[in-house]
This record gives structure tokens, C-alpha cells and sequence, in this order.
């Protein structure tokens, strides 16, 4: 897990009712035929097993290269969506919130 400004920023802005995680990790993809997709990531696993009630997804910048966009962008929307899926499933998530790539 990191501590980043961002994961910083959250917990001070909603306190210690609240457990702020950031389970990213640099450089994974949604997309699973592409080099390190984020699901066989151990950062993921620790993700679900955290029992999260609320999620922040922000997936897609390693995929929209040329590269990757021409060999596996057919592929993106489908493992998008079960990478979702499999936090979707979890019984106590209340929210899932997606972003957008940052500059």
C-alpha cells in the first residue's frame, strides 16, 4: 500500500471515521492481456480482502497508448467491467467512484 498526497488529503478531509487505503499500483492495466494487468497484482488482492465500503477507480491511463489500444483495446471494456464486477460482489460496498486521469 502507498501513502500518497492524495490518500493524505482524504483522510484528513473526512477524519477518523473513516480508513483511507490506496491500494494503486503504477503502471497496472484494466485490461488483462496486456503486460501486468492490475488483477493478478498482489496490491489487488489486499484491496479485496480490505472489505472497502467505498471504492476510487482510476483505470485506463495505461491502456491509451497506441500500442496498447491497437493490440488489446477490444479487450478493455470487458475486463473494465469485471474488474468492477468483483467489487460489486463484495456484500458491504456502498459506493464505487470512478476518476478521471489527472495531468
Amino acid at each position: 500500500m502507498n501513502y500518497s498526497p492524495n490518500t493524505t488529503y482524504l483522510q484528513d478531509k473526512l477524519g477518523v471515521k473513516y480508513n483511507i487505503i490506496n491500494f494503486g499500483k503504477f503502471n497496472t492495466k484494466a485490461t488483462l492481456p496486456m503486460d501486468d494487468p492490475y488483477v493478478d497484482n498482489e496490491v489487488y488482492r489486499k484491496a479485496i480482502k480490505s472489505e472497502p465500503d467505498i471504492v476510487t477507480i482510476m483505470i485506463g491511463g495505461n491502456e491509451c497508448n497506441e500500442y496498447n489500444w491497437t493490440s488489446h483495446g477490444v479487450d478493455f471494456e470487458k475486463d473494465y467491467i469485471l474488474l468492477v464486477d468483483n467489487f460489486l460482489n463484495l456484500d458491504q460496498i456502498l459506493y464505487i467512484f470512478f476518476t478521471l486521469r489527472y495531468q
